[in-house]
């Protein structure tokens, strides 16, 4: 009983802190996911000497987003219709993450 009472009083002085904390890692490995989906556009656009785009979809919705990478087959300058997409990510404002890479 000792025990319980103590683990619940260190729960109750360190949950302030650990919630805290929990979005800055979130938005720590969203900057580093992006970073890197970068560097694959970048890497796929010399590999096939095509531009590559990353295009952002605005949400209304605080916490989501998306975008999607493809190669500007048709040279119109956006995500459209014939081009090769590479890959679409979704963030949901839940945390929730669709990552699909498409070959």
């Amino acid at each position: 009983m000792l025990v319980l009472g103590i683990v619940s009083i260190m729960t109750l002085f360190t949950y302030p802190y650990i919630s805290s904390v929990i979005p800055d890692y979130e938005l720590k490995g969203a900057v580093r996911e992006l970073a890197i989906d970068f560097q694959k556009a970048k890497a796929e656009a010399v590999r096939r000497n095509r531009t590559v785009l990353l295009e952002f979809s605005p949400s209304t919705a605080v916490g989501e987003g998306s975008y999607i990478i493809c190669v500007d087959e048709n040279d119109t300058g956006s995500c459209a219709t014939g081009d090769d997409i590479l890959r679409r990510h979704h963030h949901a404002a839940t945390g929730a993450t669709d990552r699909n890479y498409l070959q």
